[in-house]
């Protein structure tokens, strides 16, 4: 290649004399023009130069990841390849043999990891097809060795390969019970001793390029997890932040939340967050090459079931296309309540579709106290995580979440679950039914003053019904004493989550919201609806903003006891009125939807939606 460089200079140098243009800065210009071609061409520009080289995506091919990188200029069309130090024979691990090595007096297991397998670069010319590729091959390794940070509980680890060779083995040596350990440990498919041993790899780009080294973990073809920094890479550039998203919808799914983003410019173009969310179970383990015991929890990124879910969630919104934002990096933010786990950074697949986070013990005493944790209280363990998360869009751009938020949908208690004691036998609210209905919303906690399900408990409620609160663990009104104590003077925030019968979800905020005490009626007051902690548009209490309270038996809002709100507009229910208003939440429960005041129903712009589900909450 240097060769040709030369060859073609001269002929760019002949050419200029040919035109009388040997001397004088043209010449230098043209000779600079003839660098840049050379560097498009080649990745290096001169000999023991670093390549050109730029991060391009991560594909799974047999279940390894392989690592794509552009070498030179776009136009080249050129694509290189990282090791992929991958065991790919799934027989070697399920069984492996103990071998016994004269020189050292050692026994040991070996292991074929593939290093750079031309078929490997074949299927990934065929994914990188969209790229219009030239060549795609793998770097050229020039030697291994073990890092020597490596740290391996019960054996230790040695590396044969030589240049040239596509497959090299490694080697776990170990003793005794030890062996029999390992292979056990190995037969039961858990792989993660391979995973805390690193290689450097010395590589360079071809002839005339300077050799450079990166460490690699040792993976396992389709092992579940892999650490979160060995699915990555540093970009040669930054890319921009995604500037045409905006969010359009926080749609709850079972123990889960999915926020959806609408791309400005593009209508009916969707695009959902990583999920992050755990799933119910959780195991045991013992990880071998560190000797500790650990609780793996299991956590869901992206589900197609999701998107069903999400697509028919948005209702009449038309949906030309609906997508997950590809995870890029997540960090996990742990209270110190948690201190006394270790807790380790995410793990994720290699298709980046599932993850998994592990809390690490002592001793299994503690494991097991943990198991128990989340058997018996899986809400307040989970509040006590969070997670901030940078995704990318089309590997174009990428979306950095602006607020911690919680990895678990803090969920009321689930319907047929043990009954609780949920009032004083005075008839009023105690602290710990309070605790019962504190739920938590994007890293802030919130106590649910007014829940409606379903029709098994009637809201056609008495005025001293409402001021002493009633219901059951579904549906339930928390009373206005209670409702004065908590938003003060100053008063609070104040959320409302609508659920409507076509299955869409909606939600607003209210700052400064207050309740009167019981000598000015309840008189509830407010600041006003935040837009941008809002999915509705159209406020409907704004009418009824500085209203007292009404009941079917005791209107406050001044007119004539036949022109009760209450009575003739609002279905008996309880609320604040002022000439009745947009929203009737506790009015008669309605099995489909309707278009009657009288029912609960909820005011938008096109007019009233009948409320399948309904939550009114106060920030503390």
């Amino acid at each position: 290649l240097t060769e040709l460089t030369m060859h073609f200079k001269l002929f760019l140098m002949l050419l200029l004399c040919s035109v009388g243009l040997c001397q004088g800065s043209s010449a230098k210009q043209l000779l600079n023009v003839s660098n840049l071609l050379t560097e498009d061409i080649f990745a290096c520009s001169s000999n023991n130069s670093l390549p050109s080289m730029s991060f391009v995506t991560s594909l799974s091919i047999r279940g390894c990841p392989v690592f794509v990188h552009r070498l030179g200029a776009v136009k080249a069309g050129r694509f290189v390849l990282e090791p992929t130090f991958c065991i790919t024979e799934p027989a070697a691990l399920r069984s492996p043999g103990a071998h016994f090595d004269l020189l050292t007096n050692e026994f040991y297991f070996s292991f074929p990891v593939n290093v750079t397998d031309e078929t490997l670069a074949i299927e990934a010319a065929s994914m990188l097809s969209h790229l219009s590729p030239k060549s795609v091959s793998f770097l050229e390794v020039t030697s291994v060795r073990m890092n020597s940070s490596n740290s391996l509980a019960f054996t230790k680890a040695s590396f044969l390969w030589g240049p040239m060779e596509f497959i090299g083995h490694l080697r776990l040596v170990c003793s005794g019970l030890v062996c029999q350990s390992l292979k056990l440990y190995l037969a039961k498919g858990q792989t993660e001793v391979f995973h805390n041993i690193r290689l450097v790899a010395s590589m360079r780009a071809g002839e005339g390029c300077a050799a450079f080294e990166r460490a690699f973990p040792v993976t396992v073809a389709r092992a579940p997890f892999l650490p979160i920094e060995s699915l990555q890479r540093p970009r040669s550039s930054a890319l921009p932040a995604c500037s045409d998203l905006q969010l359009f919808r926080v749609v709850q799914l079972d123990n889960c939340t999915a926020y959806v983003h609408q791309r400005r410019g593009k209508r009916g173009h969707f695009v959902i967050e990583p999920l992050l969310c755990p799933t119910s179970s959780f195991q045991l383990l013992r990880d071998f090459s560190l000797g500790s015991h650990y609780v793996r929890l299991p956590a869901l990124i992206e589900d197609e079931s999701v998107i069903a879910a999400v697509r028919s969630r948005i209702g009449s919104a038309s949906v030309e296309s609906l997508e997950f934002m590809k995870l890029w990096h997540a960090s996990i933010h742990v209270s110190s309540r948690l201190s006394q786990w270790r807790f380790e950074a995410l793990r994720l697949s290699v298709d980046r579709r599932t993850a998994e986070l592990r809390a690490y013990c002592s001793t299994q005493s503690s494991c097991d106290a943990l198991g128990l944790v989340l058997i018996s209280e899986p809400v307040n363990f989970w509040k006590n995580i969070q997670w901030t998360a940078v995704s990318l869009l089309d590997d174009q751009c990428y979306f950095r979440t602006q607020q911690r938020r919680f990895a678990l949908r803090m969920r009321d208690r689930p319907p047929g679950g043990p009954a609780l004691k949920t009032r004083r036998n005075d008839g009023r609210w105690n602290a710990q039914d309070l605790r019962d209905r504190t739920v938590w919303r994007d890293g802030r906690t919130f106590i649910i003053i007014n829940q409606r399900g379903c029709r098994a408990s009637n809201f056609q409620r008495t005025w001293r019904e409402y001021v002493a609160g009633f219901g059951d663990e579904s549906n339930f009104w928390i009373g206005l004493d209670i409702l004065h104590s908590l938003t003060g003077r100053q008063g609070t925030l104040m959320r409302v989550e609508l659920l409507l019968w076509n299955e869409t979800e909606w939600f607003a905020e209210y700052s400064g919201f207050s309740v009167d005490n019981a000598s000015n009626n309840y008189r509830m007051r407010y600041l006003q609806m935040i837009p941008s902690r809002s999915s509705l548009v159209f406020d409907a209490l704004s009418s009824v903003k500085g209203s007292p309270f009404s009941a079917k038996d005791k209107d406050n809002h001044g007119y004539s006891s036949r022109h009760y709100c209450s009575r003739s507009w609002g279905g008996n229910g309880g609320w604040w009125y002022s000439n009745c208003g947009h929203a009737n939440p506790n009015g008669i429960y309605q099995f489909a939807q309707s278009t009657s005041t009288g029912y609960s129903t909820w005011s938008f712009k096109e007019g009233y939606r009948t409320l399948k589900e309904f939550r009114m909450m106060v920030q503390i």
